[in-house]
């Protein structure tokens, strides 16, 4: 179907869930990431596909017109040049809610609030916090469609698929351009952008949180130089009623972790101080080792 004004990309690999997707229809893609290889992960209709443009060409990070293709064995794309969109008035183009379904998502998560209602922790006094945290991450729709992977694979049950976000919203009838919606793809295009997962929210009902992971690119190697491990870092700044602003930044190499605290009260820091060694049993209980505490309040920085 490639013709002077189209041009034929490479489809390298595409969800095991595919979207609703005709031949001949023209959609909206939205590039992801680009990758090492020269080919980029493509968001179409709330998709991630890893397309590739000929002779190593760059895909561009504006919205990309793309017209369905042939579906065998992966679905191909054609991109299309401005000057190939013919005359609204003499052919229909099958742009239907394709063509502006991802923009019209992410401007309904422009206009709804710009703090979620995330929820981490029902009760931070209650046992089992650490698997809390862990769930609320897992099902936090942004890892919806490697999820749907494995669960085509088997590796994932239906019931469990059904508490993502994603799914709640199908089963509601909201999975339209809802701000809900919108927000859960405006936060995995960041993910795949900054390589950085980003939580607004609540920590448990009341307290406001702000949270980060991100892994490093580079890992580090043990001190025998044969095992690469891999490197995480996360952050979370909190307003607490009793101890004031505290930041804490944690970065794990393997089961070593180094912890780093920021507190606006010089008491707050004290505090923390004295219960280093809790901090370091809490940590050996979960296999984990404290390699190093650093605590640090406003009147360090401007000593």
């Amino acid at each position: 179907m490639q013709d002077d004004n189209s041009t034929a990309l490479q489809t390298l690999s595409q969800p095991g869930r595919l979207p609703d997707l005709a031949r001949g229809e023209v959609v909206t893609g939205r590039l992801a990431e680009r990758l090492a290889d020269g080919s980029a992960m493509v968001l179409i209709k709330n998709a991630v596909f890893n397309l590739k443009a000929p002779a190593d060409g760059l895909l561009t990070k504006e919205p990309m017109l793309l017209r369905v293709g042939a579906s065998s064995p992966l679905l191909q794309f054609d991109l299309l040049r401005l000057n190939a969109l013919p005359d609204e008035k003499s052919v229909p183009v099958a742009f239907t809610s394709g063509g502006r379904y991802l923009n019209g998502l992410l401007d309904a998560a422009t206009q709804s609030a710009a703090r979620g209602s995330l929820t981490l922790l029902s009760d931070p006094a209650a046992p089992g916090a650490g698997e809390q945290l862990r769930q609320s991450v897992e099902k936090s729709g942004v890892f919806y469609e490697s999820h749907q992977r494995a669960w085509v694979d088997g590796r994932l049950s239906l019931e469990e698929l059904k508490l993502e976000p994603q799914a709640k919203l199908l089963h509601e009838g909201r999975a339209g351009l809802s701000p809900e919606l919108g927000q859960l793809v405006q936060k995995q295009l960041e993910v795949h952008e900054q390589k950085v997962l980003v939580f607004q929210g609540q920590a448990w009902p009341g307290q406001a949180v702000d949270w980060e992971i991100q892994r490093e690119e580079v890992a580090e190697r043990e001190a025998d130089g044969e095992l690469e491990l891999p490197v995480w870092q996360t952050r979370l700044n909190l307003e607490l009623p009793a101890l004031g602003g505290v930041g804490a930044r944690l970065r794990m190499v393997g089961k070593q972790v180094q912890v780093v605290f920021d507190a606006d009260d010089g008491q707050t820091a004290q505090l923390i101080e004295q219960y280093r060694s809790r901090l370091g049993s809490a940590l050996e209980g979960a296999g984990l080792a404290l390699a190093s505490l650093l605590v640090k309040h406003e009147a360090d920085d401007e000593a």
